[in-house]
């Protein structure tokens, strides 16, 4: 994928698709139509095609699928945006007549699924439609999309829904349908139609590709194959048969007790089945296939097919946006290892063009679930791109009184309920990270305009300082001992308050600067009024409430120490278990380990009684899950922060605002509990590889950390002494 300067891209192509016009909810998904257009090339030395295929496309050339990704382009809120690709197609081209070929997919444009977040009812939606241009080396128009392209829905893809499956009948395949010479007189011509509505503009994020592929671990009874770890994708097939005979392809991430598969989805779901594939096999030897315009999330895996079809092989396919990963830490204590695969792969199956909360029933943009793993995905992949499209999108869906929706894409569902400030709060946040973690200060210069109207938003609903959230911290163990939401929406609302103040001093924008800061002052005051019981004890005396009072620095100096005292006693208390949701969840070991107490939070994330991640791990997760349980779903990042928190505290590297993309590095790891080694490697911003080795007995810790000679590093010991050095450093120290 390339790039391109040009300010009039698809402004001479129209809107085409296969005819028919959805009218309402009750009118039919149509098969995925096929589109082809011959056309000439003299051989010169670039041809760049300008895409725009709704809701997902492939393209050929030639009979040649051009390009690597899937799912594309990204989802956008498309009454206000879709985006377009563009790829350098020179190598697929021969002089003189060539053939175009384009299949089109419902994806989030046309959500025909009925689901309780309203998504089929969403303003945009029409059936799948495109829009193109192709151009030589000197901008020459050589082709475009107009009523001269032929169409068909006659086409082997009879079904495909973005939460319900695909259906494929193999004998309805055209051969060599995007080559020059296919007769294509039984095609229709193409119709001219509306666009969606929204601007265009180039995808900025990586496309989605297949990553890596999975054999079976194991067949269980029922055909149920098992591969070993969930992920989001789809089977890859190869079988033989006779023409007709059918295959049922079921995916899921749970296997309940009775050996049969979760169908948890149910009161999600409202139409269609739940990520199931159809094959139906044209009968002409071995056939490979998988499906095209739908992903699942799925761990297992049930077989349906008859006795006379043979499967020769079936292979998992994982399927997620293009990201490097930067960042790997093992330490001596396995749990701390598996936690963080859990996490690495969560991330990885919750980002499939945008952040999703879980890869099969939702598969939404849920902002909080991005923003409570942004930090430790900061750490792990180099994302920044792979954010800008989404963080658009959260702007672009944005009410002119500054009011955000819980989920985005949205219909309008989120905008009244399961939202506020615990999750609106990505919009700062996550922009705030990029500038942090990789020095990176684009996302805050495009953000900023709608930054401002939602701390006005919020300003516009509060009640003496104090705003209201309903659902605070979320998937509590105990909801009855939940922390107050409007203590925690509170927090949120001065966090952001805070993290303006800085942004604007950043942007030189004084008047902003101290408007911000009045605000954040004012809001502190209003929240220790209501919430500080005296002691250092907030609200009840909920870790939650606690951590983020310290955290957030609402907590005034002089009550620091009692404050994280009684924090460290609560969770003792409840033996280290997880007494806390997702809010807790980041900031309750944050709180611990950065006041003193980080053997506790080692406790706390690595104890294996319920509630806690252990007790997750002890069950045999290989995934973060929704809540302690597992009863929900088993592939979700909220609780993904304890990535993070490896990062942060045990090997040591901290982001430090006065230095964002660690262009000085500070250091500080902690040798806490029974670990007795730990090895970090994280590519900072400019390739520079930072490499963290340490080791511990009784009395003495080790280390050896290197990076490149550019970079100034502070390293501060366990004993408290300083080190300053550039380059590479070993030594040792006392454990006091």
């Amino acid at each position: 994928m390339t790039s391109s300067p040009r300010q009039d891209i698809l402004r001479h192509g129209r809107w085409l698709c296969a005819g028919g016009w959805h009218g309402n909810n009750s009118v039919p998904p149509q098969p995925a139509p096929f589109f082809r257009r011959e056309f000439a090339w003299n051989g010169g030395k670039c041809a760049q095609l300008f895409l725009c295929g709704l809701g997902y496309y492939e393209v050929y050339i030639n009979g040649q699928r051009v390009g690597e990704q899937y799912l594309d382009p990204v989802p956008s809120q498309y009454d206000k945006r879709s985006r377009y690709v563009s790829f350098d197609v020179s190598p697929y081209l021969n002089s003189g007549l060539n053939c175009l070929g384009i299949i089109l997919g419902s994806g989030w444009y046309d959500c025909h699924t009925a689901t309780v977040w309203g998504i089929e009812h969403a303003s945009w939606r029409d059936y799948p439609k495109f829009n193109l241009e192709m151009t030589d080396e000197r901008g020459r128009i050589v082709l475009l999309s107009d009523p001269s392209w032929r169409c068909t829905t006659d086409g082997p893809i009879r079904f495909e829904g973005l939460r319900n499956g695909e259906t494929y009948d193999a004998r309805q395949e055209f051969s060599d349908w995007s080559q020059p010479g296919f007769d294509d007189s039984a095609w229709k011509p193409a119709v001219i139609c509306p666009g969606p509505g929204g601007v265009l503009t180039q995808q900025v994020s990586p496309p989605c590709v297949i990553f890596e592929e999975l054999k079976p671990i194991a067949e269980l009874p029922a055909r149920i194959l098992d591969f070993g770890k969930p992920i989001s994708g789809w089977a890859q097939i190869e079988v033989s048969g006779p023409s007709g005979s059918e295959i049922t392809l079921k995916y899921r991430d749970i296997l309940l007790e009775d050996g049969t598969l979760s169908e948890d989805a149910g009161m999600y779901i409202k139409s269609g089945e739940f990520q199931t594939d159809h094959y139906i096999l044209k009968g002409d030897g071995r056939e490979i296939w998988h499906p095209r315009f739908t992903y699942h999330g799925f761990r297992y895996l049930q077989l349906l097919a008859p006795q006379e079809v043979t499967i020769h092989a079936i292979t998992a396919q994982a399927v997620g946006t293009k990201m490097e990963a930067i960042g790997d830490l093992r330490a001596s204590d396995d749990s701390l290892n598996r936690l963080l695969s859990c996490t690495r792969q969560s991330y990885r199956n919750n980002f499939v063009g945008i952040p999703t909360d879980c890869p099969h029933r939702e598969k939404n943009g849920w902002t909080a679930d991005a923003m409570m793993v942004a930090e430790s995905a900061m750490y792990l992949y180099d994302n920044l791109a792979a954010y800008q499209d989404w963080l658009q999108d959260i702007c672009d869906v944005q009410r002119p009184n500054g009011q955000l929706p819980g989920i985005i894409p949205t219909a309008g569902w989120g905008f009244n309920s399961n939202s506020g400030p615990a999750w609106d709060s990505a919009l700062i946040q996550i922009p705030w990270y990029a500038w942090l973690y990789r020095g990176n200060g684009d996302l805050l210069d495009e953000c900023y305009p709608s930054m401002v109207r939602y701390l006005d938003y919020l300003a516009s609903i509060e009640d003496n300082g104090l705003v209201y959230s309903d659902l605070g911290d979320y998937n509590h163990p105990f909801p009855e001992k939940m922390a107050d939401r409007r203590l925690t929406a509170t927090a949120y609302y001065y966090l952001d308050a805070v993290t303006m103040a800085r942004i604007a001093d950043l942007r030189d924008l004084p008047a902003d600067q101290r408007r911000f800061t009045r605000l954040a002052s004012r809001i502190a005051a209003a929240f220790n009024r209501k919430f500080h019981r005296g002691k250092g004890i907030y609200g009840n005396g909920e870790p939650t409430s606690q951590a983020i009072a310290l955290m957030f620095g609402l907590c005034p100096p002089k009550n620091q120490l009692q404050a994280a005292r009684a924090l460290n006693l609560a969770m003792l208390n409840c033996d280290c278990r997880a007494n806390f949701g997702l809010i807790g969840a980041k900031f309750v070991p944050r709180a611990l380990a950065e006041f003193g107490y980080g053997e506790t939070a080692l406790k706390v994330i690595t104890q294996p009684e319920y509630p806690g991640w252990g007790h997750c791990l002890k069950l045999g997760a290989k995934t973060l899950w929704e809540n302690w349980s597992g009863k929900g779903s088993q592939d979700h990042v909220t609780f993904g922060d304890v990535a993070a928190w490896q990062f942060r505290y045990l090997a040591g590297i901290r982001p430090q605002e006065t230095h964002p993309g660690f262009s000085k590095l500070l250091l500080q790891p902690l040798p806490l509990g029974k670990l007795t080694r730990l090895d970090a490697e994280y590519v900072l911003p400019h390739d520079r590889t930072l490499k963290i080795h340490w080791e511990r007995d009784d009395k003495t810790f080790s280390y050896v950390i290197s990076c490149d000679k550019t970079t100034p590093v502070t390293l501060i010991l366990p004993n408290g002494s300083r080190k300053y050095f550039r380059g590479t450093t070993k030594g040792s120290c006392k454990i006091p």
